[in-house]
């Protein structure tokens, strides 16, 4: 019996190394409040929603292409008293079914390895108030040199080719070239890594016992464990960071 991938998050709250922190920022320099409106591109859970609109109180989007992700916040949200303010969608893709110039702070948050989420960034800015902001994260490479072997780490991130990361200071650039003011980069604490990856790692020896006698689902838990070495032991915790841009649209 195969192991279903969505089990590697069962118990994280964000699907990437994003830190309740990051977002209080975001919210802050957005000016957010109970007469704001924000949406996630890429809820998951709905964890980057949630933290905003307890925080601030305001009303709140996502959407997600995976089903049991959007389940699980509508649960959440449920659970935290937020269901009023927080609503979360299944989407597959594609153009967002939204009017022009609607929302005051949109999220696109990406997951920690190379993605192309930034090629995303036009279409979701049709959506977003003039003046308004975009707050997006990435993998990126850190600035200072680190004299590390990374050797596995190289290949891990061959595997996402023709994606892969840059450093703050070229997307920084990239931006600006493309007509957003960048209003701050934010990059995460090693503690904002722990939090992400800890829970994932007691999913996969929970599920170790579990599967015991399953080899296809052995295999997909090996390879849970590789992605979660690849920080730890591989050069990742040296030589990557997960940022966050703060866009502020003309």
């Amino acid at each position: 019996m195969p192991i279903d991938p969505f089990e590697r998050y069962r118990r994280n709250r964000f699907l990437a190394p994003l830190s309740p922190d990051t977002l209080e920022k975001v919210g802050s320099r957005a000016g957010l409040s109970a007469d704001s409106s924000v949406f996630d591109a890429a809820c998951g859970k709905g964890g980057s929603l949630l933290a905003l609109a307890r925080r601030f109180g305001c009303s709140a989007v996502g959407v997600d292409d995976r089903p049991e992700f959007v389940e699980d916040g509508r649960r959440r949200a449920l659970f935290e008293d937020a269901a009023h303010l927080v609503d979360l969608l299944v989407h597959p893709g594609g153009e967002l079914p939204f009017d022009d110039d609607y929302f005051d702070l949109a999220l696109l948050c990406g997951p920690a390895h190379p993605s192309n989420d930034i090629d995303r960034l036009e279409g979701l800015a049709r959506i977003v108030k003039p003046g308004g902001r975009i707050a997006f994260s990435c993998l990126a490479w850190k600035q200072e040199e680190a004299d590390v072997p990374a050797g596995r780490l190289m290949e891990w991130l061959d595997g996402y080719l023709p994606c892969e990361p840059a450093d703050a200071e070229e997307l920084w650039a990239r931006f600006t070239e493309e007509g957003y003011g960048v209003e701050f980069a934010e990059r995460e604490a090693p503690d904002a890594w722990e939090d992400f990856l800890a829970p994932q790692a007691r999913v996969i020896l929970e599920n170790r016992r579990e599967y015991a006698d399953a080899r296809e689902a052995q295999d997909v838990l090996d390879a849970w464990r590789r992605d979660l070495e690849i920080y730890h032991e591989g050069g990742g915790k040296e030589l990557l960071d997960y940022a966050t841009f703060l866009l502020r649209l003309p």
